[in-house]
């Protein structure tokens, strides 16, 4: 819930949720173990009494989105554990170079945690064919060029090499954004061009490979291990994705 915000207000935030919110909706949660949160409402313009909020109005399109989360956890759970496909998505680190930052975490191993999971995941039924360690899943990725960097890697040199999973073609990719609310989508077209993307700022069109998409990442089976790249302020694409 957004207690003191009104949908108008929220909507015109591009961070979305301030300093405040962010701590006690999404940290405090993830605290005690839950994760995914949606804001379900907002603060109500017109009910509000000596400065206090007396009203929530609902966020339809939000609550649809909730729905749509639970009821497919609900489907995940009915299926047998070899059915079942899982994403893991690492972290990968705007403006620094490649090999420092492939699955990078405070302190911690994210990949040697991810390798250990998948064996894991392997022995409770998954179908999964797990790398043997950590070193071998980074050096898999690295090999493979498996990464969505088109600065320092080319993307036929990523193709070509293995690191691709899927090159989306416009008749995959275009039902997904006319799904979008038409806003949604002009802000799309403002800040990347027309899809599948285009120059803007000096900054070419990245990821796309003979006029499809290239999404990049490791395949283990029915378990993928993904390391999509957010940009970087230099480049200008940073700003881009902020924009959003």
């Amino acid at each position: 819930m957004i207690y003191n915000r009104t949908e108008a207000e929220w909507e015109e935030d591009s961070a979305g949720l301030c300093a405040s919110e962010v701590g006690w909706a999404f940290v405090v949660p993830e605290f005690l173990g839950m994760t995914g949160m949606i804001p379900v409402g907002v603060k109500s313009p017109d009910d509000t009494i000596d400065g206090e909020v007396q009203w929530h109005e609902p966020l339809p399109e939000r609550i649809g989105r909730l729905c749509q989360f639970a009821s497919g956890w609900v489907r995940l759970k009915q299926k047998k554990p070899a059915e079942r496909k899982i994403a893991f998505i690492l972290n990968n680190s705007p403006c620094t170079s490649i090999e420092a930052t492939v699955g990078t975490a405070a302190h911690l191993d994210a990949l040697e945690s991810v390798a250990g999971i998948l064996h894991i995941m392997k022995d409770a039924g998954y179908r999964v064919q797990p790398p043997a360690d950590g070193k071998e899943l980074i050096t898999t990725i690295l090999d493979r060029k498996a990464l969505s960097e088109f600065r320092w890697t080319s993307v036929t040199e990523t193709v070509t090499k293995g690191g691709a999973l899927a090159l989306l073609g416009e008749e995959t990719w275009r039902p997904w954004i006319e799904a979008l609310p038409r806003k949604l989508q002009d802000r799309l077209r403002e800040t990347w061009g027309n899809p599948p993307g285009e120059e803007r700022d000096g900054v070419p069109a990245g990821m796309i490979h003979e006029g499809k998409l290239v999404i990049t990442g490791i395949s283990y089976g029915n378990v993928l291990v993904m390391t999509p790249k957010r940009g970087c302020a230099e480049a200008g694409v940073m700003a881009r994705y902020v924009n959003l």
